[in-house]
């Protein structure tokens, strides 16, 4: 790994690390399609189950007089029959497997990237920053950056046996994935705004100027003081020599 990259990657580690490791837990601890499957029929079946009671008229009886109404009975109802839609929804856009087997993913509204492109896009924008182009999905230098960072967060180190003496080749799909989610991409420009150098503060025009006014009245010698060197002398004489332009200065700008 060349030290252009390593300085860049060291540069915001902590902060990258932190948000890869979490990423990789929340992964692990995630439930299983299957199970995410089964949760949103679960809800919807819910919502429906509250939507038919609150309507059927001996259940209301039991809970509420005749002419009175649920606090906020409107609202809940309303939200009620959104939550059955969007759970409809979802199982809509992720239907059962036609075959035997469980689904291998379940697809959110919003299309983010898991751990391993989470760790490929970190490394496409570091890889950016310092080649300004993205990496290479066959690039071995960046297989090795993407597996340091992964290793620094917890991860499971790829290449054994099976990847022929270690090769991390396994990266090379998660760079290709990874590219979709570049800035303008939510995801990529949290990236980039983290890994983005503090912009300097500046002092105003005026302040500055001011400020260079008063160090030059400051500086200006005294016109009775006499040097005792040679050298202290022939500086004086060229200071004494510019003294009316600097009066001039300071005195038209104050």
């Amino acid at each position: 790994m060349s030290d252009a990259i390593a300085e860049a990657a060291s540069a915001v580690a902590g902060t990258l690390v932190q948000m890869l490791a979490y990423a990789i837990t929340r992964e692990a601890e995630a439930p299983s399609p299957a199970e995410l499957l089964t949760r949103l029929k679960d809800v919807e079946n819910a919502a429906q189950l509250l939507l038919r009671a609150i309507a059927d008229p001996l259940l209301r009886a039991l809970l509420v007089d005749r002419d009175e109404w649920l606090e906020n009975e409107n609202e809940g109802a309303a939200l009620l029959r959104d939550i059955a839609a969007k759970a409809t929804e979802a199982q809509m856009r992720n239907p059962p497997n036609k075959g035997p087997g469980h689904p291998k993913s379940v697809l959110p509204i919003f299309i983010g990237p898991h751990a391993r492109e989470l760790c490929a896009l970190m490394t496409g924008l570091i890889w950016r920053v310092i080649h300004r182009r993205w990496p290479g999905q066959k690039n071995p230098e960046a297989h090795r950056l993407c597996e340091g960072l992964w290793l620094a967060a917890g991860g499971a180190p790829h290449g054994g046996l099976a990847a022929r003496d270690g090769a991390l080749t396994a990266w090379r799909l998660h760079l290709r994935a990874a590219k979709q989610y570049q800035p303008p991409h939510p995801a990529g420009e949290r990236l980039a705004r983290i890994m983005a150098p503090p912009a300097p503060k500046r002092e105003s025009g005026l302040r500055r100027s001011l400020a260079l006014r008063s160090m030059s009245c400051r500086a200006r010698p005294s016109a009775g003081r006499r040097p005792k060197t040679e050298e202290a002398a022939e500086k004086f004489r060229l200071t004494v020599s510019s003294k009316a332009a600097q009066r001039s200065f300071c005195v038209t700008s104050s």
